[in-house]
């Protein structure tokens, strides 16, 4: 994801104060440390009463710490004027964005959040008798721009940091399941042979096509589907296997509901099973191809680390 820089930001930034008079900036800035308390007080107050925001929030944590960082951020929101002030509150979004990230706070929670302040911010203002129709348009429109575009750093490095998040994630599993999938190895053969004893027995003794075990559901498939699929992601071999699986599944299985009194479809069911024969030796190849390449791959990467 593409990261905007600081330079961009700041300018939107200086953009957003430019469109109104210093008055209206110096008097947004003067209310906003004026009723940072109030503001704090009444953010948490909600979010507290919101199922989704509360497990994420203590009375504690509020009273000892939260309450006064958000009193700072609604006081130092409007504060700066010059390109190091905003440069510094551009980093400090992005900070808050990627701490929401690292601990999970859904961004729908966030959002709610800031307009929550939005909507307060408002209502203050509309019973600050003292304004003038003019200023209390003028300072509505600051708070709520600015406010917006706060939202959108913290959202940017949000998203940044939940996709970084989620790679990392992502690389340690497959990580996980490649280093354990030598010892998957004989188990694995053994759980596909086992499968094949299975069929071949339910053949036997003349089980219906539709219960018949299915490869896909036995314990190879499963943790093929599920596991092994992943650990030789990209591979021709492992698109070979699941391809190889579903034809049994769904064309070869299906097929073993002849009679075997007719001699013509005996012989057809022969060489069903004979077909059949052949595709599992095809899954046992390339299975085999894929561990083996799996183990060529520790042995390099034994020897360059």
């Amino acid at each position: 994801m593409p990261r905007f820089s600081s330079e961009h930001l700041c300018s939107e930034w200086l953009a957003i104060n430019a469109r109104f008079t210093a008055d209206a900036q110096r008097f947004v800035i003067d209310f906003a440390c004026q009723h940072a308390a109030s503001l704090s007080e009444h953010f948490y107050r909600e979010m507290l009463a919101d199922p989704g925001a509360s497990q994420f929030l203590s009375n504690d944590e509020v009273q000892n710490r939260l309450g006064q960082s958000m009193q700072r951020w609604v006081a130092g929101l409007f504060a700066p004027t010059t390109e190091e002030g905003i440069f510094r509150l551009i980093a400090e979004q992005r900070k808050i964005g990627e701490v929401h990230a690292r601990i999970g706070i859904p961004v729908h929670l966030v959002l709610r959040g800031a307009r929550c302040l939005k909507d307060r911010f408002v209502h203050l203002l509309h019973h600050a008798s003292e304004l003038d129709e003019n200023t209390r348009f003028a300072a509505t429109r600051l708070a709520s721009d600015t406010v917006d575009l706060a939202m959108e750093i913290m959202g940017h490095a949000y998203s940044v940091s939940h996709d970084r998040n989620s790679r990392a994630e992502e690389a340690y599993r497959l990580f996980a399941i490649t280093q354990n999938i030598a010892n998957e190895k004989d188990q694995q053969r053994a759980a596909l042979f086992d499968w094949e004893n299975q069929l071949m027995f339910s053949q036997a003794i003349g089980t219906l096509p539709g219960e018949l075990p299915r490869i896909q559901a036995s314990d190879f498939g499963l943790w093929f589907r599920h596991k092994g699929i992943h650990a030789f992601e990209g591979s021709d071999e492992a698109r070979a296997v699941m391809d190889t699986m579903e034809e049994i599944d769904n064309v070869l299985l299906p097929l073993f509901g002849t009679d075997e009194q007719n001699t013509a479809l005996a012989t057809s069911r022969v060489d069903l099973l004979k077909d059949l024969r052949d595709k599992v030796k095809s899954i046992r190849f390339h299975l085999g191809n894929l561990f083996e390449q799996n183990n060529e791959l520790e042995a390099g990467r034994d020897v360059l680390t």
